[in-house]
């Protein structure tokens, strides 16, 4: 890969990380809050219901968010692979990551096959 694709992979990456860095932001103050709420809706919930839709509410928001930190993660190694001047070599088996996988997922470690390969593995 060229030094001008890479360039162009990071800055495409960099946006990225900022946009789900933001999100991510957002939905921790969001289970954070959530927490403080439950914390006092003992008092205040008048229904069962209710406080038990304040719970799930929150468990979502930090499913979210655990996801969102994943894919932060994702990103930043990637951007430490552009450095190292490994990008868009499958981790697994040495080949190039395929164009078109990285245009659509530029955080990609795997060549498709090896993508296939490592999923089949998770599922089992």
């Amino acid at each position: 890969m060229d030094a001008r694709t890479r360039r162009r992979y990071r800055r495409r990456l960099l946006d990225e990380l900022g946009k789900n860095g933001k999100l991510l932001g957002r939905l921790r103050q969001s289970v954070s809050d959530r927490g403080k709420e439950s914390a006092t809706s003992g008092v205040f919930a008048s229904h069962l219901a209710e406080r038990a839709n304040d719970e799930y509410e929150r468990e979502s928001d930090t499913v979210l968010a655990d996801a969102q930190g994943r894919q932060v993660h994702e990103i930043e190694e990637a951007l430490r692979r552009i450095e190292e001047g490994i990008f868009g070599v499958c981790e697994a088996c040495g080949a190039d990551i395929e164009k078109r996988r990285l245009e659509v997922i530029p955080s990609a470690r795997f060549c498709l096959r090896c993508q296939e390969r490592h999923e089949r593995h998770l599922r089992n």
